[in-house]
């Protein structure tokens, strides 16, 4: 039986987020309970200055995509003085996501 015609449900991107991702990521970090809700728009203003400094600084926002949803993020930059030594800033999973692998597939 040929089941090409079904969709996949285990499909997922990794990629580098982008402003209009902005919204999507504070409301997961409000629900993988990584911030506060009081500490939201501290997080959007880091977003903000992400996109607007520190990408071209070699610091990285990577998301997990799935289903046109974000489940996921990681945000990563090199380590001062260092030589291709990585520091890994925040991850975080969407709450109704954890324990499927996707801050695995993230690290």
């Amino acid at each position: 039986m040929d089941n090409s015609s079904e969709p996949r449900t285990d499909v997922f991107t990794i990629r580098s987020a982008t402003p209009t991702d902005t919204p999507a990521l504070v409301a997961l970090a409000c629900s993988s309970g990584l911030f506060r809700t009081e500490e939201l728009g501290t997080f959007q203003e880091m977003l903000d200055d992400y996109h607007t400094q520190k990408a071209s600084s070699c610091h990285e926002i990577l998301t997990y995509e799935k289903g046109g949803n974000l489940h996921g993020i990681a945000w990563y930059c090199p380590r001062v003085f260092t030589d291709r030594v990585w520091e890994l800033l925040m991850i975080a999973v969407d709450a109704n996501h954890h324990r499927q692998g996707i801050g695995s597939q993230l690290l």
